[in-house]
């Protein structure tokens, strides 16, 4: 029994031999046992931006700062005093910004200027009883004819505009100015000429 022992093994590694079958298995237990080496990682150095530069803040004082919005506003000038307008503006020179905000034009400002020095002395609160219509009233001196009703309107020219409600309302410098105005573009339109009427000053005579 021996050479049919022998004889198997010698089959069995020449078996083996020509296959290949230990060399694979070999070669597939190191391939899979051999430990994977990563490829060193290169990582390059994080750049930081340099912070900007801030010029430093002007710091006003608190009551030229407006708390609301956070932000820096400019002092607001103090007003002039009645003899300094006066003295730039000309007569009644303290009512000429006020005149201007209501809508007059700048161009006008020399005969408003002369209508209301000679009418009320520029004084709001003048009252001339002796007019028809209970008076004239205010800086330019607006008649009752204007704020009472006639004939051409039930409630009065100026209530119709929107201007007022009653004629104690060109009391106010506003109302009065406004009043005016609309009294001076209603000639203009009509008249070409807005100082002839109620007024009776010649156009453009004191510009």
């Amino acid at each position: 029994m021996y050479p049919i022992v022998k004889g198997l093994v010698a089959l069995t590694l020449t078996g083996a031999s020509i296959l290949g079958v230990g060399k694979v298995t070999t070669e597939v237990v190191e391939s899979v046992t051999q430990p994977v080496v990563p490829a060193e990682i290169v990582v390059a150095p994080t750049t930081v931006a340099p912070k900007p530069t801030v010029p430093p803040t002007t710091t006003l004082a608190p009551e030229f700062v407006d708390e609301d919005k956070k932000i820096q506003v400019e002092p607001t000038p103090p007003p002039l005093t009645v003899d300094e307008a006066r003295l730039l503006y000309g007569k009644c020179g303290e009512w000429r910004e006020l005149a201007l905000m209501v809508g007059w034009p700048a161009e006008e400002w020399g005969t408003l200027s002369y209508v209301l020095h000679r009418e009320s002395r520029c004084n709001i609160g003048s009252h001339n009883k002796t007019d028809p219509m209970s008076g004239s009233r205010g800086l330019m001196q607006i008649n009752g004819y204007w704020c009472k009703p006639t004939k051409y309107s039930a409630n009065g020219w100026l209530q119709d505009h929107g201007i007022l409600t009653t004629c104690d309302d060109l009391y106010d410098p506003v109302v009065n100015l406004r009043a005016g105005l609309a009294i001076w573009l209603y000639g203009e339109g009509k008249h070409g000429c807005g100082w002839r009427g109620p007024w009776a000053t010649p156009c453009d005579r004191y510009n």
